[in-house]
């Protein structure tokens, strides 16, 4: 939709495609910026009901911030790919049209995020359960 309404800025005299991916790409960083920015409202307004305590609050803090830092540090076709497919929803094949890759492409790239994002949720959990042995 978003490439219909940019239509009179593309160049017939240039590739398409790049264009198009342009487009997408931009989305999906200003659609990963404001879910930042609304996890990090919602995790400052006020707490439900059942109020964590001040370990829960870190814990829920720390985790938060290492997926955002992993996030960040994905290269960003693989932070496009992983956020057009898990966070967005689109299937595989239109990540694919729209990065303008091969959709065994889309899939590695989305694989790669997703076992980096496990790693840096693995380590948040090894230095929680190292805190809670240390006296």
């Amino acid at each position: 939709m978003r490439a219909l309404g940019a239509i009179q800025s593309y160049d017939p005299g240039r590739p398409f495609a790049p264009w198009l991916y342009q487009i997408a790409r931009n989305v999906s960083r200003n659609r990963l910026a404001a879910w930042s920015r609304r996890r990090e409202d919602l995790h400052s307004g006020e707490l439900p009901s059942r109020q964590p305590g001040p370990d829960e609050v870190l814990e829920s803090s720390e985790i938060r911030a290492r997926v955002d830092a992993a996030m960040v540090r994905l290269p960003e076709r693989r932070r496009t790919a992983f956020y057009l497919s898990d966070v967005e929803g689109y299937p595989t094949e239109q990540v694919a049209r729209i990065m303008g890759l091969s959709p065994g492409t889309v899939r590695s790239h989305v694989h790669h995020a997703r076992m980096a994002l496990r790693a840096a949720l693995a380590e948040s959990r090894e230095e929680r359960k190292n805190r809670r042995l240390m006296p």
